[in-house]
């Protein structure tokens, strides 16, 4: 046990390039006044340094971590409930971070349990009594003993830095691919059209199922899938259409060659998954979608960054015919 932190070892600090690409956006007057043009959009390259993270261990309460439960109700059982001890396993409390976001979970509590394991030992995460079914089974789905509470725990603390995103980037594919997991499927389409229900979804998407079906894809939607299958289908895909969201976190198990073409609303645009696919050793291409009437106004007016986040939108087939050209997806 250790009742002062001590540290068990160290990823070292790692760089990596992401690469010049496109993002071809959905015609436009904008781009030519009298007739509507595909609107290309340069992305430059850059370089990513991530510093190094020390993985350490300390036994003591899960409060001296300073985490803040968002319930007034949660954090005041916190201060009348007797601590839980748990010896059976080193513990990292994941409760600083939502539990019903997979990406959330793949890549800011995943990676810290992962690092520590590399120094040879198990470790197990600690979430709220009432924890997302999603995030219990996605722990079941990879081993990882799960112990669900809102009282504080005592036990040897698994201490990796602060949670911040894209700090293991460099370490992604050391992490996780060649990272096993229950339900995983060895042979499943190359090409993958990762699609979406609900929120964010495509008001075309049947008619660019059907002209990526002529190339080969085949859509899924995770709604329907266990996580383990999700999973196998982005680590066996060589080439993936998919729209802006979590289920895209699943990249990180992707092979090194995996080309990404990226769907976006035009007025949630952001660099995450291109970061991710660079990463792991693939490439990427951005498609955006129609403009619509209140885009504009939220994203830049009102400088409000997630006024359309969740807004449902459609894309020009050309635009993705662009991309997958540019990807040399033939």
């Amino acid at each position: 046990m250790h009742s002062v932190y001590e540290k068990i070892g160290s990823l070292s600090a790692r760089s990596f390039t992401v690469p010049d690409s496109w993002i071809f956006a959905h015609s436009t007057r904008l781009t030519s006044a009298w007739q509507p043009q595909m609107l290309e959009i340069y992305r430059r390259g850059y370089t990513l340094t991530r510093p190094a993270i020390d993985v350490g261990l300390q036994y003591a309460s899960s409060e001296t971590l300073g985490i803040r439960v968002r319930s007034p109700l949660r954090r005041i059982y916190q201060k009348i409930a007797s601590p839980m001890k748990y010896d059976a396993h080193p513990i990292l409390d994941a409760r600083f971070e939502t539990d019903n976001n997979i990406a959330h979970l793949l890549t800011l509590v995943l990676p810290k349990i992962l690092a520590f394991e590399r120094f040879g030992q198990k470790g197990a995460v600690v979430l709220r009594r009432n924890a997302s079914d999603m995030a219990r089974s996605f722990f079941q789905t990879l081993n990882i003993p799960v112990v669900c509470t809102d009282r504080f725990v005592i036990g040897n603390l698994i201490k990796t830095g602060d949670s911040v995103q894209g700090a293991f980037e460099g370490w992604y594919p050391d992490l996780f691919q060649n990272l096993t997991f229950d339900g995983q499927v060895e042979h499943t389409s190359e090409r993958v059209f990762l699609s979406r229900r609900g929120q964010r979804k495509l008001l075309n998407d049947d008619l660019v199922n059907q002209f990526l079906q002529t190339r080969g894809f085949k859509r899924i939607y995770f709604e329907d899938i266990p996580i383990g299958e999700q999973w196998s289908w982005l680590r066996n895909a060589k080439s993936v259409v998919a729209i802006h969201g979590a289920g895209m976190a699943g990249l990180l198990f992707s092979r090194p060659c995996v080309k990404v073409i990226e769907l976006f609303h035009p007025g949630f645009v952001n660099d995450i998954y291109r970061n991710m696919t660079a990463a792991v050793g693939g490439t990427w291409c951005g498609v955006t979608g129609k403009i619509t009437k209140d885009t504009i106004r939220k994203v830049d007016y009102d400088a409000n960054p997630h006024g359309v986040a969740m807004n449902s939108f459609e894309v020009d087939i050309s635009t993705v015919e662009s991309a997958l050209q540019f990807l040399n997806i033939i």
